[in-house]
């Protein structure tokens, strides 16, 4: 005895229809893929295709990363080396090309008499400015000049760096002298050495320098301890006067040894 659907006699049941998997010889899916209008193909081809095409996207992003990540290894570079060229760091100093925001600390720095004893009395704003300038015109021509020297905030101490003496009436001839010039408040702290071993590594070191030499007045003691700090040595016979007027200087000279001596900071 045949069973119906509650409510319905056998005669109610829908008529039912062969399904698309059932169309075709027994055992063949040929009809079912036809059905879906692909072969049974389409769906794993776009998988892949959206495989491939994440693929490519990845790389491209990877390429654009590596050339824009390269780039600005390059322009750090660039500015590490630009800023080399313009600044010394030690422990405690920064030795920087002069700038105008220099000029006042400058000219009051020159304006002291205490700072510029040895030099004959201090010298006012116009003697300061020239001063300056000819410290400017040295690295523009010479490549090699005065460094400003300031401490790690930024605050002007003074100057020190390799000069370049090309007048031959000098006593000495043309020449290369190492100098140095530091605000009263700034004594005792040794800047000086400390300054000054930074500008002469660089001058040697980067700009082979070879035949530089240092001299101050013989009554100039502090300038004369840190020529000895500095490993300098003593070369009384160019010891040479400089007359200006009814004022003479006695100048004591010392040679800076190539390669240099180590010097403990």
């Amino acid at each position: 005895m045949s069973e119906s659907v509650p409510g319905t006699t056998a005669g109610d049941v829908p008529e039912t229809r062969p399904c698309a998997r059932n169309q075709g010889p027994p055992g063949s899916e040929s009809a079912f893929r036809r059905a879906r209008g692909d072969g049974g193909r389409s769906g794993r081809s776009r998988r892949r295709l959206d495989l491939g095409t994440h693929k490519t996207s990845m790389l491209i992003i990877l390429i654009l990363w590596c050339h824009l990540h390269g780039q600005q290894q390059l322009n750090s570079r660039a500015r590490n080396v630009s800023k080399a060229r313009h600044m010394i760091s030690t422990k405690r100093l920064n030795l920087c090309k002069l700038a105008d925001r220099h000029r006042e600390a400058f000219a009051v720095m020159h304006a002291d008499a205490g700072v510029m004893e040895d030099l004959g009395g201090p010298i006012d704003h116009r003697g300061s400015a020239e001063k300056f300038d000819r410290y400017l015109a040295a690295l523009s021509e010479q490549k090699v000049s005065r460094w400003a020297v300031e401490n790690k905030v930024s605050e002007f101490l003074g100057y020190c760096g390799v000069m370049p003496r090309l007048d031959s009436d000098h006593p000495l001839g043309p020449h290369f002298e190492i100098g140095w010039r530091f605000r009263r408040a700034a004594w005792g702290h040794g800047y000086a050495t400390e300054a000054a071993q930074a500008s002469l590594e660089h001058a040697v070191t980067r700009l082979g320098l070879t035949c530089i030499v240092s001299y101050t007045e013989r009554t100039n003691r502090r300038s004369q301890s840190v020529m000895g700090r500095l490993g300098l040595l003593r070369d009384s016979s160019q010891d040479f006067t400089l007359h200006e007027g009814a004022r003479q200087w006695h100048l004591l000279v010392w040679t800076v040894p190539v390669p240099l001596p180590l010097v403990g900071r």
